[in-house]
């Protein structure tokens, strides 16, 4: 190891592995990012769906136009899905109950609209 050629070689290798050692670790931080960006884009998603259910319930109350309420059960399916895709991102048990939690309440609100509108 006196040579200057067997350091370099060293050097060389040591960098190589410390590379490899960066990319492997950048690559998991970004996949991680990555699914907590796209629980949080399906929970926005489920918000925006929720204010537009809200937005055709004031219009129905308005106009007792049935097809508002075809629109949120529409919605409420769009909902359940995106709860779904959200569960399967989860990184956590504790975030996992809280998204089943969410996903059986959008349930349940699925089932009360299709029995008011069966009842409309």
């Amino acid at each position: 190891m006196r040579s200057i050629k067997t350091k370099l070689i060293m050097l060389g290798a040591v960098s190589i592995v410390c590379t490899i050692i960066l990319g492997l670790v950048g690559i998991f931080i970004m996949n991680s990012n990555n699914a907590n960006n796209q629980v949080l884009n399906d929970i926005n998603n489920i918000n925006l769906k929720q204010n537009e259910n809200t937005t055709q319930e004031t219009s129905f109350l308005y106009d007792l136009d049935l097809s508002h309420y075809q629109t949120i059960q529409s919605n409420l399916a769009f909902m359940s899905e995106a709860a779904a895709a959200a569960l399967t991102y989860s990184k956590g048990k504790t975030y996992d109950a809280d998204l089943q939690s969410v996903a059986a309440t959008i349930e349940t609100v699925q089932d009360n609209t299709a029995q008011l509108n069966n009842l409309l």
